[in-house]
C-alpha cells in the first residue's frame, strides 16, 4: 500500500508535532535495517535532510525528525483499511538504481505516516516470518537479482513481483532461530521499535549501534542466503565482485559503489571480506556435522547478562522494574513536580478506590507488578534512592530545591534497568492520577497520611 501521497494529501500535514499526531516518514529517512537512517533539520530557514550521525544512532532515545507530522487517526483509518494492527511497519523505498549502492532498500519503522515513495507490506504471517522476508529483501544475493530487472529509478511493483524471494513455508523453525536474532539486533536500536521486537519475542533493551558488529551481523546473514539459494561459492564471489572471480580487466560489475565506499573507508572491501568468511565457516561445519557458531560475543540477539548485586544500588530485576518504571515517568514528562512522582507511586501501591481511576487494562499490568513485588513498601521505600542514582548517572537534574525533577533526554540509560512496553502507559495513568489528586484539597499529598513508604523516604 502506498498510505499518503506527497502532493495530493499535504492539505493532511502538519509543520509541528503536538499530541496526538504521528511523524510523516519519507522514503530517504530509511535504509537497510535502519528507521534512523535521515533526518530534518533547519537550515538558513529551509528545512534540508541530512544522515544521522553516529552518535544519534548509538543513543537509543534519539528519534529522526520528519518534515511533516500527521493527525494519528488519519494514519490509524488507512491502517485499519488494511487490517494492520502491528504498532510497526514494513516498507521499501520506491526511488532506486540499478547502480546505487544497494537497489532494493527495506526497513521496519515505527508506526508513523509514510509517503507515497515508500510503499508499505502488509503481510499476513507471523512477525518472525516477516523478519525473514526483511532479512531476504536486504540481503546481497536478492539485490544482485533485483539488479538484472531494475532498469530505471522507481522499484515499481512490477518488479517487485519478479524478485525470486524465499516464500514462508521455506524456513524452518531453526533458519528462523538463525534469522531473527540477527534481525532484531540490526534493526532494534532504539525504543521507538519496542512493539516490533516483542512482537519477536524480546523484552530487553535496544541494541547497541555498533557499526562493526552489526556488519558481521549483516555479512552471517547474507552467507545464509547466499547458501538457501543455493550458490556455488565462485559464484558468490563473483555477486560480491566479478573482477575477483574473472580478473581486473573483466567488463561488468555488480557492487561497484559499495566497494569503492568501503576501499576508502576502511581500505578493504569490507563486506566481500566478511560474507565470504562467513559462508566459509557456514560450509565447515556443515561438513563437521556441527551447528553455525557466531564469533560473536555475545551471540546476535543477546546482551551481557546484566549481574545484580545484593549490595548495589539495584539489587535484582525487581529494582530494575522500579527503577524502569520511575524512568519512563521521567520520559514522558520533560518536567516533573517531586509531589506528582511520590503521589504516583503510592497510587501504584494501593488497589482501591486511590487506583480505581485507572483503566482496566492498566489496572491489570499493575496487578502483575504487584504480583512481582515491585511496589512493595520496602521497595517503594527505595525511590529516593533510586532518585539519587539517576541523577549521579545524568538522567535527571534536581531543580527549585528538589521540588521538580527535569530530564536529560540524551543521557543513556544505566544499565541494569528493565524497561517494559506497558511501562510507558503505566506512567502515564499513573502521573495522570496524580495530577488530578494533586489539584484536589484531599489528595493524599495533603491528608497526613505519615505512613506513607514515599514520604518516609
Amino acid at each position: 500500500m502506498t498510505m499518503f501521497h506527497m502532493s495530493n494529501d499535504s492539505h493532511l500535514f502538519q509543520d509541528s508535532p503536538s499530541p496526538g499526531r504521528l511523524p510523516l516518514y519519507e522514503a530517504k529517512m530509511i535504509h537497510q535495517f535502519d528507521h534512523r537512517w535521515a533526518t530534518y533539520s533547519v537550515a538558513d530557514g529551509k528545512d534540508m535532510t541530512g544522515d544521522v550521525a553516529l552518535a544519534d544512532k548509538q543513543n537509543p532515545d534519539f528519534y529522526v525528525t520528519p518534515r511533516y507530522w500527521l493527525d494519528k487517526a488519519e494514519v490509524d483509518q488507512r491502517l485499519r483499511d488494511k487490517s494492520w494492527e502491528r504498532g510497526w511497519l514494513l516498507g521499501f523505498r520506491d526511488i532506486t538504481n540499478a547502480t546505487n549502492k544497494r537497489t532494493v532498500i527495506a526497513g521496519v519503522l515505527p508506526k508513523a505516516g509514510v509517503g507515497h515513495t515508500m510503499p508499505l507490506l502488509t503481510i499476513n504471517s507471523t512477525p518472525k516470518k516477516i523478519a525473514a522476508l526483511l532479512g531476504n529483501l536486504d540481503s546481497i544475493v536478492l539485490d544482485f537479482m533485483a539488479r538484472q530487472k531494475v532498469g530505471g529509478t522507481h522499484l515499481a511493483y512490477s518488479y517487485l513481483k519478479q524478485f525470486p524471494v524465499l516464500p514462508p513455508d521455506f524456513y524452518t523453525d531453526s533458519d528462523l532461530d538463525f534469522i531473527v536474532p540477527r534481525v532484531l539486533e540490526l534493526t532494534y536500536t532504539a525504543h521507538d521499535l519496542q512493539s516490533w521486537a516483542q512482537d519477536l519475542g524480546y523484552d530487553g533493551l535496544p541494541f547497541s549501534f555498533d557499526p562493526t558488529r552489526l556488519a558481521i551481523l549483516r555479512a552471517e546473514l547474507d552467507a545464509w542466503y547466499a547458501r538457501a539459494y543455493g550458490l556455488t561459492r565462485d559464484e558468490l564471489r563473483y555477486i560480491l565482485d566479478p573482477a575477483d572471480v574473472m580478473g581486473d580487466d573483466y567488463p561488468s560489475e555488480t557492487f561497484r559503489v559499495l566497494k569503492n565506499n568501503e576501499l576508502r573507508e576502511f581500505g578493504e572491501y569490507r563486506t566481500g571480506r566478511l560474507v565470504l568468511q562467513a559462508f566459509d565457516r557456514m560450509a565447515l561445519a556443515d561438513a563437521e556435522k556441527k551447528p553455525f557458531e557466531s564469533q560473536l560475543v555475545p551471540p546476535p540477539g543477546q546482551k551481557n547478562p546484566v549481574a545484580y548485586s545484593p549490595l548495589g544500588i539495584i539489587r535484582d530485576d525487581v529494582d530494575a522494574r522500579l527503577a524502569g518504571l520511575m524512568l519512563s515517568m521521567f520520559k514522558e514528562s520533560s518536567s516533573l513536580p517531586r509531589k506528582q512522582l511520590d503521589l504516583a507511586l503510592t497510587v501504584a501501591q494501593m488497589s482501591d478506590s486511590a487506583s480505581s481511576q485507572l483503566a482496566n487494562e492498566v489496572t491489570d499490568m499493575l496487578d502483575k507488578y504487584r504480583n512481582l513485588s515491585v511496589f512493595d513498601t520496602e521497595r517503594v521505600g527505595r525511590s529516593q534512592i533510586l532518585l539519587r542514582y539517576f541523577e549521579n548517572t545524568g538522567v535527571i537534574r534536581f531543580e527549585q530545591k528538589g521540588a521538580w525533577i527535569t530530564t536529560v533526554p540524551t543521557a543513556p540509560i544505566p544499565d541494569g534497568i528493565i524497561l517494559g512496553q506497558e511501562m510507558k502507559e503505566i506512567a502515564l495513568a499513573l502521573l495522570s492520577v496524580a495530577q488530578t489528586k494533586l489539584q484536589q484539597p484531599s489528595s493524599l499529598a495533603e491528608d497526613g497520611d505519615e505512613d506513607s513508604p514515599v514520604k518516609r523516604a
